[in-house]
């Protein structure tokens, strides 16, 4: 007869495949970077900080412009930060307290795209 798995038991596995899956998304979306951490990146001084824009520019989310911008700046602690440009896509649709070109019939269901940057 075939045993019955327990019920703990997979639950106990579920939850280390979140946390899991949970390190491997922190890893994948780092923006600071210890001085250590840095270091076994290969930024061991200021002047080798343009080793980490690739890494930060494939973090950078531009739907819109299409531009993958990428900056790394470090702090007097040693940590090294990266920041990117992360652009939105918005749908906006005309309601009757919106201004609205009024000789338009369909002004008022008519969605107008939005960038918000």
């Amino acid at each position: 007869m075939a045993q019955r798995p327990n019920l703990l038991t997979h639950f106990q596995n579920l939850v280390v495949e979140s946390q899991n899956r949970a390190m491997a998304a922190q890893d994948k979306y780092k923006f600071v970077f210890t001085a250590n951490e840095a270091a076994s990146e290969g930024v061991t001084e200021p002047i080798r900080l343009p080793k980490l824009i690739r890494k930060a520019m494939s973090l950078a989310r531009g739907p819109i412009s299409k531009y993958k911008v990428g900056a790394v700046g470090r702090a007097s602690s040693g940590r090294v930060y990266l920041g990117v440009n992360v652009e939105f896509q918005v749908f906006l649709f005309n309601t009757p307290s919106t201004p609205s070109n009024s000789s338009s019939p369909t002004s008022h269901s008519t969605p107008r795209k939005v960038s918000v940057s």
